[in-house]
């Protein structure tokens, strides 16, 4: 529900308004009545002896899906004040509240997992609360922007800028597994009950229960008796079995940006505009998950694995942004934009997987550097011309042979950043788990080549010798992550990309007959994708092949983007 009420009053336009928004969660994963087994190779299936178990079950031990709906929401409210200060003058000014309510169990609570004393998983318990965090009312954004056009240019240059802040909820995606902790269930792991090549230990010891459901249906699977066995109420943990579990911060602050800008637009002969400007931001307060059971050196029992929302990631983005555009004669325009930037932060996504990971997550000074999506240089521009024959569309030339329109869209960009990482795993002393797919930990100093296509399709890519010739790919096994990184985070820029968009059109006018009215028309299109065919290579992907450095394929592009595309479009209006 969103609604505003606009009041001018002399010399200022008022605006007041609110919104409120309410989503609702009802997915109950069904899937999770039902074990989840894992196999080595297909003998290992035909015995029936997997290697590992996953389930999700109560506190008794019977698998059962997820039955806690929760839901979240937004409310705001603003006031806004655009004021004309002088003819060549505005200023505008507002302030913005909003509220983000935390996941909120619909019925029933949510179990949050609260750290231990050194912020490991030793000493961890339970609490269980309606919401899974606190609330946050401090969300007060103030905005301040102005508009001035100096009389000695007559009214040929203005000059805007403008700053504030600006909060935004997170994704329910990082937290929402938290519904799946106890009181109301808790996720299994049991592992491992097969050595490689051979039957080592079925079953570990007879922990892994294979079985099928009892009565054919997805909620007949059985108890399991070495897991559960009730809640430990001293820490809200079950009693029997190892579980994974998330939490975050009681305590969890909004992401916050603070944004400014400042432009300046002159108008040139020719029907031209030009402008030159500035865009900064800093981003506050960011989520990343922190897998505590590898990070922070410490063990428990009835855990093998706890996501922690961390939120601790900064970021900030720095642009000069340039544009020139015009209406020329004879049917053209164009608009030409580049954009020189960079943007500096530790993680680039939120998200509850993999691909976010960390690869050095205990120090974040080491994982400060170029963002994912960063590109040092943007190019794009574009034009369209109305080819000015037979333009009387009252006439039957006008409709017939009129109304061609030839545009395109020009973009370069000087290719996205990537990291050189190297097969093995880090693991601290008495922790469970492993972190893999860490940074080099030497580097000789070469200099790379550019990031041209050329280079990259070389053998060694920019480096032109295997990566194992410039990063170093030893550990120190005992204390992994004693050795730190050599080598930065995003230091590296992977391809550039150039691509040409053209479209040809030709609307028929149709004549004002029966159901025709006077605008009915036949419109054909002919768009060409990449029209000069340009090769263009995929940029490189985080653990994808070209930035492990023992691979042979270690710098090289092994993926191109599409080629020229063509496609014809027709549209009949009436």
């Amino acid at each position: 529900f969103r609604d505003h009420l606009t009041w001018v009053r002399g010399n200022h336009a008022l605006k007041f308004g609110g919104e409120y928004r309410l989503d609702i969660n009802n997915n109950f994963e069904i899937g999770g009545a039902r074990p989840l087994y894992s196999f080595h190779r297909m003998w290992n299936f035909a015995n029936g002896t997997p290697i590992f178990e996953l389930l999700t079950a109560n506190n008794q031990g019977k698998p059962t899906a997820n039955n806690t709906s929760f839901q979240t929401g937004d409310l705001a409210f603003f006031v806004q004040d655009n004021w004309k200060y002088r003819p060549n003058l505005t200023l505008n000014l507002g302030l913005r509240w909003e509220y983000f309510s935390p996941i909120t169990a619909r019925k029933g609570v949510i179990g949050n997992l609260i750290l231990g004393p050194n912020g490991g998983l030793g000493g961890a318990v339970i609490s269980t609360d309606k919401q899974l965090t606190d609330r946050d009312l401090n969300n007060f954004g103030p905005q301040l922007g102005f508009a001035w056009s100096p009389k000695r240019f007559n009214e040929k240059l203005v000059i805007r800028g403008g700053g504030g802040i600006g909060y935004d909820r997170l994704a329910n995606a990082l937290l929402a597994n938290a519904r799946r902790n106890p009181p109301n269930g808790a996720i299994y792991g049991i592992c491992c009950g097969t050595a490689t090549g051979e039957f080592g230990s079925p079953f570990v010891g007879g922990q892994i229960v294979y079985a099928n459901s009892t009565d054919g249906t997805i909620f007949g699977f059985p108890v399991h008796p070495l897991i559960g066995g009730g809640t430990n109420p001293a820490n809200g943990l079950p009693r029997n079995g190892s579980i994974e579990i998330y939490g975050a911060p009681r305590k969890l602050p909004n992401a916050y940006v603070y944004r400014y800008s400042l432009e300046g637009q002159y108008e040139l002969p020719w029907r031209m505009v030009a402008s030159l400007g500035y865009q900064g931001s800093l981003g506050r307060r960011f989520v990343r998950i922190d897998r505590v059971h590898i990070t922070v050196p410490s063990s428990n029992p009835n855990i093998f694995a706890g996501y922690f929302a961390r939120p601790d990631v900064n970021s900030s983005f720095n642009a000069m942004l340039a544009s020139l555009r015009g209406r020329l004669n004879y049917g053209f325009s164009f608009n030409l934009n580049y954009r020189f930037s960079k943007s500096l932060d530790t993680v680039s996504w939120e998200a509850p997987c993999g691909c976010t990971d960390q690869s050095f997550p205990v120090d974040q000074k080491e994982e400060h550097g170029p963002s994912d999506f960063d590109v040092r240089h943007s190019t794009t521009a574009s034009f369209i011309w109305d080819i000015p024959f037979f333009t009387d569309k009252s006439k039957l030339s006008g409709k017939l042979l009129g109304g061609w329109q030839i545009s395109s869209i020009i973009t370069h960009h000087t290719g996205f950043p990537w990291t050189p990482k190297i097969f093995g795993c880090l693991q601290q002393a008495n922790t469970p788990g492993a972190f893999c797919d860490p940074r080099p930990t030497s580097y000789n100093g070469m200099r790379p080549a550019s990031n041209s296509n050329s280079n990259f399709l070389r053998p060694g890519g920019i480096f032109g010798v295997p990566g194992t010739s410039v990063f170093g790919t030893a550990f120190n096994t005992n204390n992994p992550f004693a050795n730190r990184p050599a080598i930065g985070r995003n230091s590296l820029f992977g391809p550039k990309y150039f691509s040409a968009d053209l479209s040809i059109s030709k609307k028929f006018g149709l004549p004002h007959v029966g159901v025709l009215n006077e605008n009915a028309s036949i419109d054909l299109r002919f768009n060409f994708f990449n029209v000069f065919n340009n090769l263009n290579l995929a940029p490189f992907n985080s653990n994808s092949d070209p930035t492990r450095v023992q691979l042979q394929t270690f710098g090289i592009a092994t993926n191109g983007l599409a080629g020229r595309v063509g496609e014809f479009q027709i549209r009949f209006s009436f």
